[in-house]
């Protein structure tokens, strides 16, 4: 890996002229800084003994590729690429490097898993030692056996997801970047260091067994920045800086294939697609060096011995990548080395495409076949179309996608006919534009600002929270069995003998006699349990009840008391799914008249503010709309403490998770269909509560203050008469489209009356 030398200093006429062609375009600071930038490209010129003022695209192809090889970022090469363009006034000559460069991009060579130093080892036993508890010590552990990503951690529950077998322990990730997910089982260790089993039974030691994130602490699971966080505090206390949170995982790649594992299994247990390759950039490139060094790369990265270095702090470990003494280095080689496996040919394309991913082109040649299938259709050449021809294309395709797939077709298909032919017009496209853009219009002021829905009056309010309270079933005796059985521990019977307002007496086995009180909540209350099987007679006790079958017989009955008070408070207030999503059961304040939510800060924080609190308020309204019974019934069968409002384990007794905002969203769903009203969703009421503020004359601020709208613009969009019947949908874009033909035809008349 050459580090170039400086062939003279600043005071050469190579960096003197750039310094001044920089200077001419941008501010004099910021042109030197850009100054370092040229240098890399001049560098790599001197070395390969080239004139950097006069390079053929093939030389700065070969210089992107070589600048890859070791390392440098994806923004530093695009960056030098750009000075290059500023420097010598030619954007042609960079366009095939810009090109290799996006190939290079969608490989997935820039990638953290590819960019992330490797460990040795010994190195990685180091970290497991040094973890500070037993939670972190797991994700060092299961991170480096599973070659795990460490956002996938956010996703892993016990014990659905984790399992211990008489092989080892097999985990599954439910859902992963590249695809559905996947299962890996981990084997028994040799090193009794990375046993999986080891470190899990001390987590879960230290947990506790109940179900829920593996990864987690009392605030819910543990997001990304944790995760990493705590890798890079194992790796300081290892003395080990130069180590990134994807450093275990491609390391395990590195190790697996050093010992003879096969490329399929590899690639499986990282979560790529079949077919791709980008497996191997996170062994190939670097075995590949050491091999043409001399070095066996078994004896370094599977060496076992522990570094000797002293802990470092936590902001010194990171990926040190290319530091300030090697900021010029690139890969060996000569030119026609380097440009070997590179089609040139097929890098030098049209401007338009030079930076784009290959995907994004390929997606615009499967556009083309549709665009070409439906041409062939209406007997029109599709390399030779008139000028209508593709307005019409878009006006079928109104007629079966949305206006922006729509939209999004025409523009693939422009690029797609870019490539294919070279021209950067294609006849009729401006005309085809305004029709997709009149579209587009139509479209954002029908659905501005919020989801698909109308406006929620009076009426649809009382339906909508009449249907979901009617969807709350009563207490089950599958459960007041339970309750019973669990408060007087029952191993054959119970029979509720009598019942008071705050007791109750309870035979147990058909022998004793047990009075029994209130419970901390009345999911677990044997009192209300003792109501609901009062006079029932001797009710048998299944075998196993423990708190967890208790939850879970009362689970409809939990579930339908929260699912109502969520609609209740969204119908009430107005308030996004995504606020009571984020809501904790301790910022509820019940007032003369309503309910108060406390909510952090809003959604719609205005940048550079200091957030501060918003309040939710849900009036008391006539009829069923009365969020204060709703949470006073909740409450009081729940208990639910300083948890979440509204909480997803309702199997488990202080669920540390709540509902996310699409399941909120989906109470309200279910109950609008409950109710007959199929086209209402949560932000209809947001849109009723927005207009009945304004015309009770409310002003916008206050109107914008109550939704949590950071700008007045966006609350005006919720003020408006909702009548998606009143004008229909294809009418309008019929008349559109008339329009944009007529003016399109004006204007080829203007053009006519022009030339003659």
């Amino acid at each position: 890996m050459p580090v170039a030398t400086p062939p003279a200093g600043h005071d050469h006429p190579v960096y003197v002229r750039a310094l001044e062609r920089l200077t001419a375009v941008r501010a004099p600071g910021f042109a030197r800084h850009l100054l370092a930038r040229w240098r890399a490209w001049v560098l790599f010129a001197d070395h390969h003994a080239l004139d950097p003022r006069e390079p053929a695209d093939a030389d700065l192809v070969a210089f992107a590729h070589a600048r890859a090889l070791v390392g440098v970022g994806y923004g530093t090469i695009a960056g030098t690429l750009g000075v290059v363009d500023l420097v010598l006034g030619d954007e042609r000559l960079t366009r095939a490097a810009r090109r290799h460069l996006a190939d290079l991009h969608g490989e997935g060579l820039f990638g953290p898993g590819v960019q992330a130093p490797v460990l040795t080892l010994g190195e990685v036993l180091a970290l497991v030692a040094a973890a500070p508890d037993a939670l972190t010590r797991l994700l060092v552990v299961l991170t480096y056996r599973a070659a795990l990503r460490p956002r996938e951690w956010t996703g892993i529950r016990w014990p659905e997801h984790v399992g211990v077998t008489a092989d080892g322990v097999r985990l599954v990730i439910a859902g992963d970047k590249t695809g559905p997910g996947r299962v890996i089982d981990l084997g028994t260790s040799r090193s009794p260091e990375l046993s999986v089993e080891r470190a899990l039974a001390a987590a879960l030691a230290e947990r506790g067994r109940d179900p829920g994130p593996l990864a987690g602490d009392e605030h819910g699971p543990l997001h990304y920045a944790q995760v990493d966080r705590r890798l890079r505090l194992a790796a300081a206390a290892a003395g080990v800086p130069a180590f990134t949170s994807y450093s275990l995982r491609r390391s395990w790649a590195v190790h697996a294939n050093l010992t003879g594992t096969s490329a399929r299994v590899i690639r499986v247990r990282l979560g790529h697609r079949p077919g791709t390759a980008t497996y191997r950039r996170y062994i190939e490139p670097l075995l590949a060096l050491q091999v043409a060094q001399g070095v066996d790369p078994k004896t370094i990265w599977l060496a076992t011995s522990r570094p000797a270095a002293p802990p470092v702090p936590l902001e010194a470990v990171g990926n040190p990548a290319i530091d300030r003494t090697q900021r010029y280095a690139f890969a060996a080689g000569t030119l026609d080395e380097l440009l070997a496996d590179i089609d040139l040919p097929g890098l030098r394309v049209h401007p338009a495409l030079a930076n784009l991913a290959r995907s994004t082109i390929d997606a615009g040649h499967a556009v083309r076949r549709r665009w070409a299938a439906w041409a062939q259709q209406q007997v029109i050449d599709p390399f030779a179309p008139d000028a209508w021809a593709l307005s019409e294309w878009v006006d079928a395709r109104l007629t079966e996608v949305s206006p922006v797939t729509a939209a999004a077709d025409l523009a693939r298909l422009r690029l797609a006919w870019i490539d294919a032919t070279g021209a950067a017009r294609i006849p009729g496209y401006d005309t085809a534009a305004d029709v997709a853009a009149g579209a587009l219009r139509l479209h954002v002021e029908q659905q501005a600002p919020g989801k698909k829905s109308r406006l929620a009056d009076a009426t649809d309010r009382q339906l909508v929270c009449a249907a979901a309270l009617a969807a709350v079933p009563g207490p089950s005796m599958r459960w007041a069995v339970r309750a019973l059985a669990l408060a007087t521990r029952a191993r054959r019977s119970v029979e509720v003998l009598e019942v008071t307002d705050d007791a109750a007496t309870v035979r147990v086995d058909g022998r004793r006699t047990v009075p029994v009180t209130p419970g901390a909540a009345g999911v677990l209350c044997p009192v209300a349990a003792a109501e609901v099987a009062a006079g029932a007679g001797e009710l048998l006790v299944p075998r196993g009840v423990n708190e967890h079958a208790v939850l879970a017989a009362a689970a409809p009955h939990t579930a339908a008391l929260r699912d109502a008070l969520a609609v209740m408070l969204l119908a009430g207030s107005g308030a996004r799914p995504s606020d009571l999503a984020r809501a904790r059961a301790a910022a509820v304040n019940v007032q003369p008249g309503g309910v108060a939510v406390v909510l952090a800060a809003s959604k719609g924080r205005k940048p550079g503010i200091v957030p501060r609190p918003r309040v939710v308020w849900a009036p008391d309204r006539d009829g069923a709309c009365d969020p204060v019974a709703a949470w006073e019934a909740w409450s009081t069968w729940w208990a639910p403490g300083n948890g979440p409002l509204l909480p997803r384990d309702i199997q488990s007794c202080g669920g540390l998770r709540g509902l996310d905002a699409a399941a909120v969203s989906r109470t309200v769903r279910r109950a609008a269909d409950a109710a007959g009203l199929l086209d209402l969703n949560a932000y209809g009421f947001r849109y009723g509560r927005a207009t009945e503020m304004h015309v009770a004359g409310y002003d916008l601020e206050t109107i914008a203050e109550a939704l949590g709208h950071a700008r007045l613009g966006t609350a005006r969009g919720y003020v408006f008469d909702f009548d998606p019947d009143a004008d229909g949908w294809s009418g309008r874009v019929a008349g559109w489209i008339g329009a944009a033909l007529d003016a399109a035809q004006a204007r080829g008349v203007l053009e006519q009356e022009e030339s003659a």
